[in-house]
């Protein structure tokens, strides 16, 4: 383990070196290519490598996957500290391919109208990949502060935040603000019921759903009970549905008390479609857990899995599942 927190150390300080040296904003192929030939690393490393850097305010991203370095700044040390920069690093390559995956999903979906993109590290990720992508239109709902600025002024990609209590630590909006919020959206009928109550689905939109845990009886957790009911309220909203968890949070014993339980994965027998991404590393027995757990949850669903660039997708097609009308004259 130290030798290759080694290697990834000297890689950064090669990157930081050649970003300085160039004096411009550099394009990320370059950086691949440099990263190629001098490591032997593929680009997921190297958006891992970076990630980090600018994690740390020694880098910057610009638009279109370009980056260049900045000088030493008086702020870094609160970034360093945040929750949230932590997390960023944390298995840090795994959520990169995740991210990738989910960029992939949503660029194949023809009718795609609206996102409502989780809070999360690695729905970070997913935005940082969509800001790059071109030829979108699409309206993306989130309530992370962090994603909602990256998005912010990319061609094709309108941002609305979502409302709620600030919590910079996470640079996340939460709490019974942010679930009333997600109510709205489905029109003033939805908004007048009770908090939790169900919520309509409807066509065209896509949720991203970033979590903690999921339980070898298909039961999904997060971490955060501020965020618990507004997982679901946005799940809810969705005809098509992608969860996102690195291997790390498939199937294993949770240790400790603090999980609180967002939904089932058999509550979503009426999507189009239920997605489950994680990254490569999964083992063999978490590969056929998550294929059997999808199996249990839909019956007689057809249970696809694809493995690309790092990342595994696994897809099932709900029997039942129906297309939803877009909503007219609401938030969606």
């Amino acid at each position: 383990m130290s030798m290759r927190m080694d290697e990834r150390a000297v890689r950064m300080m090669r990157l930081l070196e050649y970003l300085n040296e160039q004096e411009r904003t550099v394009p990320v192929n370059e950086l691949a290519e440099l990263a190629v030939r001098e490591f032997g690393v593929s680009e997921v490393t190297l958006r891992s490598d970076l990630s980090a850097l600018c994690a740390l305010r020694a880098v910057r991203k610009q638009a279109r996957g370009a980056y260049e370095a900045l000088p030493p700044a008086g702020d870094g040390a609160a970034v360093r500290g945040s929750r949230f920069g932590t997390r960023l690093q944390h298995h840090s390559e795994s959520k990169i391919a995740i991210a990738g995956a989910v960029v992939r999903v949503l660029s194949r979906q023809a009718d795609l109208q609206v996102l409502l993109l989780d809070a999360g590290t690695t729905t970070y990720y997913a935005a940082d990949r969509l800001a790059e992508r071109n030829g979108l239109d699409v309206t993306v709902w989130t309530p992370s502060v962090a994603a909602a600025s990256r998005l912010a002024g990319c061609h094709g990609i309108s941002v609305r935040l979502l409302g709620g209590e600030f919590d910079p630590d996470y640079a996340v909006v939460s709490g019974d603000e942010t679930a009333r919020a997600i109510r709205a959206l489905a029109g003033p009928d939805a908004e007048a019921t009770d908090l939790g109550a169900a919520l309509p689905q409807f066509g065209g939109v896509h949720c991203v759903l970033d979590l903690n845990y999921i339980a070898p009886d298909g039961r999904l957790f997060t971490d955060e009970s501020q965020e618990r009911l507004q997982k679901r309220l946005m799940a809810d909203l969705a005809e098509d549905l992608t969860l996102v968890a690195d291997h790390s949070k498939l199937f294993g014993r949770r240790l400790g008390l603090q999980a609180h339980e967002v939904n089932t994965l058999a509550a979503f027998g009426s999507k189009r479609t239920v997605r489950l991404v994680t990254d490569a590393g999964a083992s063999g027995e978490q590969r056929r857990q998550a294929r059997e757990l999808l199996g249990q949850a839909f019956p007689g669903a057809e249970i696809q899995a694809e493995e690309a660039e790092g990342a595994l997708v696994f897809r099932a097609a709900p029997l039942g599942a129906s297309r939803k009308a877009p909503c007219q004259g609401c938030g969606l």
